[in-house]
């Protein structure tokens, strides 16, 4: 997942689910392709000299085509949690592409199918980048890194958990030096069937664990009111 190179004529980057090529137009221009899983190609000119580095690096999830400030992660079994319980829960989700210029970012993929879902009503539910096992399943296997939900339940009585919403604001992303991705730890504090308060975390999700690279995460709060299943 991560490269850095020049692009002194042309260089081809075949991802499976995604194609990158980088051609070079002249002494300060680069052509990037990139042709998506459905053979559908989209190209920008780049300023770019024969010196200058290309990096692909991973990003957290972001919309695409739409603007979404939120992800929400559906589980692939409910969870039942007991009254004043907390349970870690461990996922995998895929990541995106970042591609940079000289530490610059100029483009950025999926390297999953992109699905959005409504969280809540259709007049004031919020519209989010959207994960499954489905999702998963079908995503490059390098593209997926580790996600450790910590959920609480602070309600009287037992509370089911199905899906979690999260704000992609203060998602971090972090690398192993085995090319491991691994992204930054999420609490969910639940007051009632209804009401939960998710809290990105500044910590990564796996711990005693060497970074080749990091996009810091940052405690960002969304308030899910519309249920957790």
């Amino acid at each position: 997942m991560l490269r850095e190179f020049k692009v002194v004529d042309k260089v081809d980057v075949d991802l499976k689910v995604v194609r990158l090529t980088f051609e070079r137009i002249n002494a300060d221009l680069i052509k990037l392709t990139i042709v998506d899983e459905n053979g559908i190609p989209t190209s920008l000119n780049v300023s770019a000299g024969v010196d200058e580095v290309v990096s692909l690096k991973p990003v957290p999830p972001a919309g695409f085509k739409v603007s979404v400030d939120n992800l929400m992660i559906k589980f692939s079994d409910v969870v039942t949690l007991l009254p004043k319980r907390t349970a870690s829960i461990s996922l995998r989700i895929p990541a995106d592409l970042g591609v940079y210029v000289n530490g610059v970012q100029i483009s950025k993929v999926p390297l999953s199918r992109v699905k959005y879902a409504l969280y809540g009503p259709p007049d004031l539910g919020v519209l989010c980048r959207f994960v499954s096992d489905e999702i998963v399943a079908k995503s490059l296997p390098q593209a997926l890194g580790v996600i450790k939900l910590v959920v609480s339940n602070a309600y009287k009585e037992s509370i089911r958990v199905g899906k979690v919403v999260l704000p992609l604001e203060g998602l971090g992303i972090y690398v192993t030096e085995e090319d491991a991705i691994v992204f930054n730890s999420i609490n969910v504090n639940v007051s009632d069937p209804n009401y939960a308060e998710v809290v990105t975390d500044v910590n990564p999700s796996l711990n005693n664990v060497g970074f080749k690279q990091s996009f810091e995460g940052r405690r960002v709060r969304y308030v899910m009111l519309y249920g957790l299943v």
